[in-house]
Formats: C-alpha cells, sequence, structure tokens
C-alpha cells in the first residue's frame, strides 16, 4: 500500500480547478439563457400584439377578453405615458378620480387622460360626466367625457412598445425576417445550454476536494 505521488494529487488538483472553471461557464451560460428566453417572448408577444391590435371596420379597437391597445401618439400624458408607448386598456365601470381613461372625441379621436372630476347624471343624460386632463397639460380638457364614450381604464403602460408594433405593421417583411433571426439563434442557444448540462451532470458526481487516498 503507498500514498500517491505528489505529481498525482497536482494533476488532480489542476483537473478540479478546470471543473469549476467549467461549472462558473454554466452558471453563465444559465443567465444568457434566461436573457435570450426573456427576449425571445418579448418578440413573439411584441408580434402577436402588432396583429391583435388592429382596428375593425368600425374604426374601433378589437376587443380581446375586454381589453384594448392603443399607442401614445403625443406628449400630454408624458410623465406617465411617454410618447410611442403601447397601454391597455381594460373595460370597466368601476372609475374614480386619478384614473387614466381612454375614450373617444365626438370627432372620432381617441383620447388618454387623467379624471380630476366625476359629475353624476351629467346635465341629466342618465350618464356620469368625467372632467379630464393631461397631467403635462397646463389646463383642463374643455368637453366633459360622458362615460358611453369612455373605452376603459389604463391598466398597464409598456414604453416605446407602441413604436415597436408601428414598425412591425409597417415593415412586415423585415419584422418576420427578424422573428425568424430570434427563433435560429434561440435554438442555437438551447442546443448548446443542453451539451453543458449534460457536461455538467457528468462532473457532479466528482469530489471537488481531494483526499490523499491508498492505491494498491
Amino acid at each position: 500500500m503507498a500514498l500517491k505521488s505528489m505529481r498525482e494529487i497536482n494533476r488532480e488538483q489542476i483537473e478540479i480547478r478546470g471543473i469549476r472553471r467549467k461549472t462558473a461557464g454554466i452558471k453563465k451560460r444559465g443567465a444568457i439563457t434566461i436573457l435570450t428566453d426573456t427576449l425571445f417572448y418579448l418578440a413573439i408577444i411584441i408580434l402577436l400584439l402588432s396583429l391583435l391590435t388592429s382596428v375593425a371596420d368600425d374604426g374601433k379597437p378589437n376587443l380581446i377578453f375586454g381589453h384594448s391597445y392603443y399607442t401614445v401618439m403625443s406628449h400630454s400624458m408624458r410623465d406617465e405615458m411617454p410618447k410611442g408607448s403601447l397601454i391597455l386598456v381594460r373595460q370597466t365601470e368601476n372609475l374614480k378620480v386619478g384614473d387614466s381613461i381612454t375614450y373617444s372625441r365626438e370627432n372620432g379621436a381617441t383620447v388618454t387622460h387623467k379624471i380630476i372630476e366625476i359629475i353624476e347624471n351629467y346635465r341629466h343624460s342618465g350618464y356620469r360626466g368625467f372632467r379630464t386632463m393631461g397631467v403635462n397639460n397646463a389646463l383642463p380638457d374643455e368637453d366633459i367625457v360622458l362615460e358611453n364614450n369612455v373605452a376603459g381604464k389604463v391598466i398597464l403602460v409598456i414604453p416605446a412598445a407602441g413604436d415597436a408594433i408601428a414598425f412591425m405593421r409597417t415593415h412586415i417583411l423585415i419584422a418576420s425576417a427578424i422573428l425568424g433571426l430570434c427563433i435560429i439563434y434561440y435554438s442555437w442557444v438551447r442546443g448548446l445550454i443542453k451539451k453543458t448540462r449534460q457536461n455538467k451532470t457528468a462532473v457532479s458526481g466528482m469530489n471537488p476536494y481531494p483526499r490523499l487516498r491508498y492505491m494498491n
């Protein structure tokens, strides 16, 4: 029975350091995978929204499970909704002062402003009236908004996503090409991660702290 030589011990330690470097590389690739997954699914969502947010024949936005989507086109709400943002609007009758609502004007224009006052049974119309104001405007809006002209309450704001969707609508071929490249890259990264996981499984049973062992 003899102790392992110092050369063999040093060789084992070098191998262990290599394994640790590989493990660190696996963790780094895991972070890359999360980032890649996020970007991939975000691209899919934006592409789907570019199709789902199309306008119906009557000029009104298509509703999806009681929700509609709009792109912010002005700076009147820029502190809360920068121009180019995508906003998600939900149909609801539960509106209060401080809510941001999207509504239609008599000329057909769609506006998103904040409620600053609610008038019950406005001018005996049977509808509530909302006095609104853009948070970056100096004065309230002149016209009172009747509740039957309200599309809903803003529940989500995604900066810049509206501009991205508008680009996809007008450049569908470029958007399709970008999506195809994303799918190819996503598949490549997935394959790479699968290989590294297999390597990790192979080395997981090794002891990172070698001890002196007796040999025959």
